[in-house]
């Protein structure tokens, strides 16, 4: 193979590539309510205010992990799932 076919195989296969992981979804395009509605969402459920908000992995799906002071003064940990913003079973300490 010429240097010349080399060239042009490697930017067709390189344009490909490129073609295929723009197509290819992402993870976070799963992610329709974003952060500042994790927190909104939250906030109406429960109360409080939001301490901190972090999107984490959850089996095979994207959830937030949400630390929120209660007007009681407890902390509580809750976990929502970053696609449909429902309650999801939080396996730690509450």
């Amino acid at each position: 193979m010429t240097l010349n076919n080399q060239l042009v195989r490697s930017v067709g296969v390189s344009l490909l590539t490129g073609l295929l992981m723009l197509t290819t979804p992402t993870v976070q395009a799963a992610d329709p309510i974003g952060r500042d509605r994790a927190a909104e969402l939250v906030q109406q459920r429960y109360g409080g205010k939001v301490l901190d908000l972090q999107r984490v992995g959850s089996g095979n799906k994207m959830a937030y992990r949400v630390k929120l002071l209660q007007p009681s003064g407890r902390v509580k940990l809750i976990l929502i799932d970053a696609t449909s913003g429902k309650d999801l079973p939080f396996k730690g300490r509450q």
